[in-house]
């Protein structure tokens, strides 16, 4: 899938563990199991056991989904990023995780993200707060707003501003992974603590403190929009078939993706666009003009205009910069 870069005999030598990482890596990302870079995909099962509803997921160079694709489910989602570096999207935003970084994704955000470099490693749990809890009993209340997309949390948690979420998530973590008895209940009353301090030290916004009232009503089609944006990218969208999603109309519809994003609607999907060929670029050994057309672009050159102005490089140069990474 990769390009090889013929170097001189006896230039460099690898060991046999060396030669055989690399290929196992190419190869699982050729491998049908890991989905296309440049696809939105639905997630769509039962997380974990019923006596342990938690889907856990250790994550380094060898798993096939090192680069995760982009997808989405109606579960839960943390993220805790144990070394090296990963860039990330959910919806609108982009972040940069560092090493000790959590990342809160709730039900029905798309996301997807890149490592940098080779080295990076970071895990994911996945659960569903209607499998763990009965939302319906008062104690439950800022969950079941959670859970039905009434309260928006702050996505970012980083370890050197909120160290205690941080070391509690990683307790979480630790408990998941550890196979003892009781580890089902200690994970719970950790689930409830962890919420418990995110609520407490109010790393949450209500839609209404954030959105003109004249938009909460459409705010529930936001996640619909993302999925709409992420399932059709790859076609031609214009801005009657977006504002359509959302029940608004074309002028209006600018508007509301302003106040959301901060950029117009054709500019956030071009960003986008951009970002998963950076991802193509990056795994696969399409050509150029290719993987230009394969994100939705219907012009070349285009394409590569547009993506000197996000990147600064060219995308041959982009290209052939990960390929010098993947050979070290």
């Amino acid at each position: 899938m990769h390009q090889s870069i013929a170097k001189p005999m006896g230039v460099q030598l690898f060991s046999f563990w060396q030669i055989f990482t690399k290929i196992t890596f190419f190869l699982k990302l050729r491998s049908d199991f890991m989905l296309p870079v440049n696809t939105a995909y639905h997630e769509n099962f039962t997380r974990g056991t019923p006596d342990f509803p938690f889907d856990y997921h250790y994550i380094d160079l060898r798993h096939p989904r090192y680069v995760m694709p982009y997808h989405y489910h109606s579960a839960f989602e943390l993220l805790i990023m144990r070394k090296g570096e990963l860039d990330i999207a959910l919806n609108e935003s982009n972040f940069h995780l560092e090493a000790g970084d959590c990342l809160l994704i709730q039900g029905g955000i798309v996301h997807g993200g890149s490592p940098k470099g080779n080295d990076s490693l970071y895990e994911c749990l996945v659960f569903s707060f209607e499998q763990l809890f009965d939302l319906e009993r008062p104690p439950y209340a800022f969950l079941r707003r959670l859970s039905k997309g009434s309260i928006s949390l702050r996505q970012l948690i980083r370890r050197q501003e909120d160290p205690g979420i941080c070391q509690s998530i990683s307790v979480l973590f630790d408990i998941v992974k550890e196979e003892k008895q009781g580890r089902g209940s200690l994970a719970l009353g950790q689930v409830l603590n962890i919420f418990g301090q995110i609520e407490s030290k109010g790393c949450y916004t209500l839609y209404q403190d954030t959105m003109p009232c004249r938009y909460l009503k459409h705010m529930s089609k936001v996640s619909e929009l993302f999925r709409y944006i992420y399932d059709n990218y790859q076609h031609q969208i214009n801005l009657e078939s977006l504002a359509e999603v959302t029940g608004l109309s074309p002028k209006y519809f600018c508007r509301f993706f302003r106040e959301l994003t901060g950029k117009r609607p054709m500019e956030y999907l071009n960003g986008f666009r951009i970002d998963c060929a950076a991802a193509l670029l990056a795994t696969s050994d399409e050509s150029v003009n290719e993987i230009a057309y394969a994100c939705g672009f219907v012009d070349p050159c285009y394409f590569a205009k547009l993506f000197k102005r996000y990147r600064g490089i060219s995308p041959r140069s982009y290209r052939n910069e990960h390929l010098r990474s993947k050979i070290k």
